[in-house]
């Protein structure tokens, strides 16, 4: 074979592995590298993979935002929240519904709250509501401010969590 041959068939080669590799499904390791780096010390890391998370979702993102939800920084909770508002399902009512009660400042709240109305808004109203009417000030308060942004949620709402919302805040 002449040089020229051999230069041509590894150009083809190496042209083959890189469109294998452009076209190829998120691997597993790309989910385990996005949960290391959720666990990163750099808040400007993990707040690229919350970011990352909600815009492209992929393997495992709900379960990641999940994770994320629980960190130490409030702007990458509020991200992760955000977040599960589009990546996430009826399994992150619970989480969501605890974010919209006890988020370490309003903005964390609202998006949690937010994102509840999108995913789960009937389930969300009946946690809400019973914790509406409960003996803690501050949760009671917070409570009541989810309610009121389910309530004024974009789209139908369900007559049960229609319901629940009017009851939270009688």
């Amino acid at each position: 074979m002449s040089r020229t041959s051999l230069l041509r068939a590894a150009g083809v080669l190496l042209l083959a592995a890189t469109a294998v590799t452009a076209f190829a499904p998120p691997s597993a390791t790309a989910a385990d590298d996005r949960a290391k780096k959720l666990k990163s010390k750099d808040v400007a890391e993990r707040l690229a993979v919350v970011r990352d998370l909600t815009q492209n979702g992929g393997e495992g993102a709900e379960k990641l935002l999940l994770t994320a939800l629980k960190d130490k920084d409030w702007e990458v909770v509020e991200n992760a929240a955000r977040g599960l508002g589009e990546q996430g399902g009826e399994d992150c009512v619970a989480a969501l519904t605890n974010a919209a009660l006890g988020g370490p400042i309003h903005r964390v709240r609202l998006a949690a709250a937010t994102s509840l109305a999108r995913v789960g808004m009937v389930d969300g109203a009946d946690r809400l509501q019973k914790k509406a009417g409960g003996k803690q000030a501050e949760q009671a308060t917070a409570a009541c401010e989810a309610l009121a942004v389910l309530a004024a949620a974009p789209g139908e709402r369900p007559p049960a969590a229609l319901a629940s919302i009017r009851k939270g805040v009688e």
